[in-house]
């Protein structure tokens, strides 16, 4: 009898010791995700189809990148969404540059879309939302051949300063949870978006701002309108420092505040709309915004601001008072 109850004792011993070994493995498989590991794979997706603008982002439209294994695509159906890293690319500055133009848009597209995959990953962050090929099904009837199998998951897996990371998930188990699908895909890159424009802002911010010593002080004037009362004019400040430029407007029927972005070309410093801090907003629509000229001791100024005003300009500018 004593013998019996070893033996079962022994049994449970082993059981409980396999299972924990099948445990202890299965972690291990979750946490090294093959995929994740091999970029190339994840770069393929990047360039299976031409990329279309959304708000703050790039995407692959209609279906995306659907599983297609003799087209390179071996993965499985993958929604594939870019964020611009560069200003020429901010989707906010094309729509004010384009303001609806076809042939404007066009162009762009035709530029971002001629990137290759080296060029994408130094000029956006990413994100693909990947369901795998196990859960698929053939549907040549459909518009897109291959569909899921509900219950199925989806895998993010996201592009950050080049470098691919597993991301969230997200499991469609009935048809309550198809239907909030999209609603946790579009909560998801908002979040992203939110998150790389904080970390873009801090390394600005962190920038020390390529312009001479000479550009470094702070500019003034005031322009009364033609024949208007002495008071009925503006004031326009220019603080210029290494860490930021920021442009104040105030006055008759104008008030505003901008940050700007230098471009330092020796005897003119060109002031780039960045950001409208407060106020008007037609600096975002002007490129350059503000053009100041150094002519020997002497700072003069042009800007589309700057109209209807009483005092003829000379032909580089409106005279600028400029304290260190």
């Amino acid at each position: 009898m004593k013998i019996k109850y070893i033996l079962i004792f022994l049994y449970l011993i082993s059981i409980y010791s396999c299972e924990g070994q099948f445990n202890r493995d299965k972690k291990k498989i979750i946490s090294n995700d093959s995929i994740v590991n091999n970029e190339i794979i994840l770069d393929k997706l990047l360039k299976c189809d031409e990329l279309d603008i959304r708000n703050s982002h790039y995407r692959i439209p209609d279906n995306g990148c659907v599983y297609s294994p003799n087209n390179g695509n071996k993965l499985g159906n993958a929604d594939v969404i870019l964020f611009p890293l560069i200003k020429n690319y901010d989707t906010n500055i094309i729509e004010k540059k384009c303001e609806g133009d076809i042939n404007c848009l066009k162009e762009i597209y035709a530029k971002i879309n001629s990137l290759n995959i080296s060029e994408i990953k130094k000029t956006f962050n990413a994100i693909i939302f990947l369901i795998k090929k196990d859960y698929l099904k053939r549907t040549p009837q459909l518009d897109q051949s291959y569909t899921p199998n509900i219950p199925y998951k989806i895998i993010s897996y996201i592009l950050v300063d080049g470098k691919w990371e597993k991301g969230n998930f997200y499991t469609v188990k009935d048809d309550q949870s198809l239907m909030e699908e999209n609603k946790w895909k579009d909560n998801y890159i908002e979040s992203l978006i939110q998150d790389f424009n904080h970390k873009k802002l801090i390394n600005e911010n962190k920038k020390k701002l390529s312009i001479s010593q000479k550009w470094i002080g702070d500019y003034s004037t005031y322009f009364k309108y033609k024949g208007a009362l002495e008071s009925q004019g503006w004031e326009l400040n220019i603080k210029v420092s290494k860490d930021s430029i920021i442009a104040f407007g105030d006055g008759y029927q104008i008030g505003f505040k901008d940050e700007l972005t230098p471009e330092d070309l020796g005897d003119k410093l060109i002031l780039h709309h960045k950001t409208n801090l407060y106020g008007y907003t037609l600096g975002s629509k002007l490129n350059p915004e503000f053009v100041i000229t150094k002519d020997g001791d002497n700072y003069f100024i042009l800007s589309e601001w700057i109209s209807d005003i009483e005092e003829i300009p000379k032909k580089i500018g409106y005279k600028l008072n400029k304290t260190d």
